[in-house]
């Protein structure tokens, strides 16, 4: 679940990274991060909490925050902990299940 996790959490960097380059082909500089009254700073546990399991919109939440310029240091521990549970969410019943027909054999 924990190599998982790394490896969600690196497809979510990247389309962050993503997000910081289309600024710099519209705006043509990187520009300042991001202050502390835009909503994806204030609400940034909820909104990272749910990247996760929105699937498409959690993408396109990735790229929005690479072009906002969000701080990454603020967003990687929540989109972390969202990653392992929304791995955990599928890893623990195919466990149970194998288990399960392991038992009955």
């Amino acid at each position: 679940a924990l190599l998982s996790a790394v490896g969600l959490l690196a497809g979510q960097m990247i389309l962050y990274c993503v997000g910081i380059f289309i600024k710099k082909i519209h705006k043509g500089s990187i520009g300042n991060i991001a202050g502390k009254h835009h909503i994806f700073m204030k609400y940034h546990f909820l909104v990272y909490m749910m990247i996760p399991f929105i699937g498409i919109l959690g993408d396109a939440g990735m790229l929005y925050s690479g072009h906002q310029r969000i701080s990454p240091l603020k967003i990687i521990p929540f989109l972390f902990i969202a990653d392992l549970a929304s791995t955990a969410r599928w890893i623990l019943p195919t466990i149970a299940e194998l288990e399960i027909g392991e038992s009955l054999q």
